[in-house]
């Protein structure tokens, strides 16, 4: 979860670590199908092909956050419900954590992209088409395989707005 928040929150990209590999010690080699291993290369292959260091973090609606949120030059609001009420100051609380759906969108609107933990439990978040660029083919990633399957009819109209709820909710 943390890596894919990094990347759509605004990070310029994500470290992970393993001290057997970095020391080259003894079982290096095994170290590198390690799970984190795995995941990094998963999280390699969603974001490679992708323009992810243009996205910018969207700027959450009035009353979302109950501490004071932090403010982002360019940032727009496109997510117009669907979101639990988040508390900033409690953002390392695992309960509140499973809860926030992560999202950003490209300044010239040509890529949106928005993650949603294992345990969000809402209906879906309703997103502001008009902030796209054009028509958009909408697919859901699954971050565990890096499989991508297809929304609906797409190209999507960039015309009003619709709700995206993940898949099994």
């Amino acid at each position: 979860r943390l890596m894919h928040w990094n990347i759509v929150c605004g990070a310029i990209g994500h470290g992970f670590g393993n001290g057997t590999i970095w020391k080259l010690a003894s079982g290096w080699k095994q170290q590198l199908d390690s799970p984190g291993s795995q995941a990094l290369g998963r999280m390699s292959a969603i974001y490679r092909d992708r323009p992810w260091w243009r996205l910018v973090p969207e700027q959450p609606k009035a009353g979302y956050f109950i501490g004071e949120p932090l403010r982002i030059a360019g940032a727009e609001t496109f997510i117009l419900s669907g979101q639990e009420h988040y508390d900033n100051v409690l953002s390392l609380d695992e309960a509140r954590g499973e809860k926030f759906v992560a999202a950003a969108l490209t300044p010239d609107g040509r890529l949106l992209m928005a993650y949603f933990p294992h345990g969000y439990s809402k209906n879906g978040i309703e997103v502001d088409m008009t902030k796209l660029s054009g028509p958009s083919v909408a697919k859901w990633i699954d971050p565990h395989s890096a499989v991508e399957k297809p929304i609906g009819n797409t190209p999507l109209p960039n015309q009003g707005t619709r709700v995206f709820a993940p898949p099994g909710t």
